[in-house]
């Protein structure tokens, strides 16, 4: 029985929210397969996951670092791994013959200036060219990510395999009671624009309160916006109908995507970008930006706009607010639309690629 390793030390990090996510719903989606591998997983010390029909093995040393690779080396843990899935662009160093899948989510370091500075952006191409060169298969979680390596590591092409990520089954609309308790909980009003995320620049959130100051003040009454994911004091701005929740936990979530009137994500860099998915799941119409990889994603299943045309922004939210049955057609198809991507079908397609390589 060949042995197939996915690393999960992403599980309890900070700062990669959306890595934790794809291994968490990998994990579980690959061991709800009836197959002939034996999966191993690795995790960080002291983090406790529940696995059925997985090992699932302690690693003392975190990923980014150069202890990483030694710890990797010296130790041999890999030793008796037939493949190996590591779901980022720093892929440990290996003596062994184990085969390589590495998962490359976005190249925001090369593709948004400023993003980190030079010497780590040097970093970052450098080892991720080095990991795509080890790897047998690369997995891009858009089209978007591919091309945009392709750009850099031509030869990637031959390796590269597009897998889209996947919704939670935990994503659908919920009862009224529900949304109510966990409104009250963050003390949110009954409607309400919605954005989860973080303050990153290229997220796109001045602009977004530029445009959402821009709606009839009695709109912002009715519909204030909710920017939830973020500390409370992190972004430089007091406006008023702008409510902070902070960060939100996960089973809440659901729930808060149901109760929003509106999503709205003007995010200009993806690699992919969940939540209009999420939101579309749980019976919630998006307003995103025309960027990247959410015309992608969602198709003609959301309201689209130019992130960087503050007006345009406007009118889109405007449009979206002031006209409830054609944006109660685009939550249906939202919703149709996100029924298609399950981390069961992440999974599967995931296992094709290991077959391929063993």
């Amino acid at each position: 029985m060949k042995k197939v390793c996915i690393d999960l030390r992403f599980i309890g990090s900070k700062g990669h929210s959306g890595i934790e996510r794809y291994v968490r719903e990998l994990s579980l989606g690959l061991t709800e397969i009836r197959t002939d591998l034996d999966l191993i997983f690795f995790v960080s010390k002291g983090i406790k996951v529940k696995l059925d029909r997985a090992e699932v093995r302690e690693i003392p040393e975190t990923y980014f670092t150069l202890k990483q690779h030694l710890g990797f080396i010296v130790n041999n843990y890999l030793r008796d791994i037939d493949l190996y899935h590591y779901p980022h662009f720093d892929a440990p160093l290996n003596l062994n013959k184990t085969q390589l899948v590495i998962t490359i989510h976005d190249l925001h370091p090369l593709n948004i200036p400023n993003f980190i500075p030079k010497v780590k952006q040097l970093h970052f191409k450098l080892m991720t060219g080095l990991s795509i060169k080890r790897a047998r298969k690369v997995i891009a979680v858009s089209n978007t990510t591919a091309n945009d390596i392709l750009k850099h590591w031509k030869y990637a092409e031959r390796k590269l395999v597009v897998i889209y990520e996947g919704v939670s089954s935990n994503y659908y609309p919920r009862p009224i009671d529900e949304i109510d308790q966990v409104r009250t909980k963050y003390n949110l009003p009954e409607r309400y624009i919605f954005y989860i995320g973080n303050a990153k620049p290229h997220k796109n959130l001045a602009r977004l309160i530029q445009a959402y100051s821009r709606l009839p003040q009695d709109l912002q009454g009715e519909y204030p916006l909710v920017i939830a994911g973020i500390r409370k004091n992190e972004p430089p701005f007091t406006i008023q109908n702008i409510i902070l929740p902070g960060y939100i936990d996960d089973q809440d979530l659901p729930a808060l995507y149901s109760g929003a009137t509106l999503f709205v994500f003007p995010s200009y860099a993806e690699g992919f970008g969940l939540p209009p998915l999420e939101a579309g799941a749980c019976g919630t119409p998006s307003a995103i930006a025309r960027a990247t990889s959410l015309p992608e994603v969602m198709g003609e299943n959301a309201f689209y706009f130019d992130p960087f045309n503050i007006n345009e922004m406007r009118d889109v939210l405007l449009y979206a607010l002031n006209n409830p049955s054609t944006t109660s057609e685009i939550a249906k198809k939202a919703q149709i639309h996100a029924k298609r991507r399950t981390w069961n079908n992440v999974a599967e397609e995931t296992i094709s690629v290991y077959r391929s390589v063993l």
